[in-house]
């Protein structure tokens, strides 16, 4: 049986997008630690914003984690692929493999794509996996996954807090103009 955390989850106080979070995702992390099992506490590492530990990402015993993972993974992938195109690239063989879990992931990163601002086509895609967390956070107002979701929650406002326009831009020019470089398109 599922352990519920009604004290925890009882003061957890409710996140809006793009507003500033109550604390920092290492002091809820923190304040995780006293209140979960040590198997919960564990799956919060899956959490994460973070390529590398999510395409090393092996199932888990937790439906919430890896629907979350193949989703991101989803969402990467169609962006990676859209960008091979754009490029005039050939995907690699492991693009050709990528899982498509959901249609409207899918669908999301072929929109940001398309957008002209890059700073517009992050906080789209922020938008889109906080759509996706509450999706399949589920109806369990107590279960570990309401845990799971303020996580990652946390995450993305931080995330959006830490954009700063005009930085951003310069950055994104000088990445793109290095991979047209290497490209031979400059």
């Amino acid at each position: 049986m599922d352990k519920n955390y009604y004290y925890l989850i009882s003061q957890l106080p409710s996140l809006q997008y793009g507003e500033k979070a109550p604390y920092t995702p290492d002091e809820f992390l923190e304040q995780c630690k006293e209140m979960l099992s040590k198997s919960d506490y564990d799956g919060l590492k899956y959490c994460t914003l973070d390529i590398d530990v999510l395409d090393g990402a092996p199932l888990t015993q937790w439906d919430f984690i890896n629907t979350w993972v193949a989703r991101e993974r989803t969402m990467r992938y169609a962006l990676s692929h859209l960008r091979s195109v754009n490029l005039k690239r050939d995907d690699d063989e492991e693009q050709l493999e990528a899982p498509h879990e959901s249609p409207r992931t899918e669908a999301g990163a072929h929109v940001a794509f398309a957008m002209g601002d890059p700073l517009e086509a992050e906080i789209y895609l922020d938008k889109n996996r906080w759509e996706n967390i509450e999706s399949i956070q589920g109806h369990d107002n107590f279960g570990i996954n309401v845990i799971f979701a303020h996580v990652l929650k946390l995450k993305l406002m931080q995330r959006r807090l830490s954009f700063i326009p005009d930085e951003g831009l310069a950055e994104y020019k000088a990445l793109y103009a290095s991979i047209l470089q290497g490209a031979g398109k400059v």
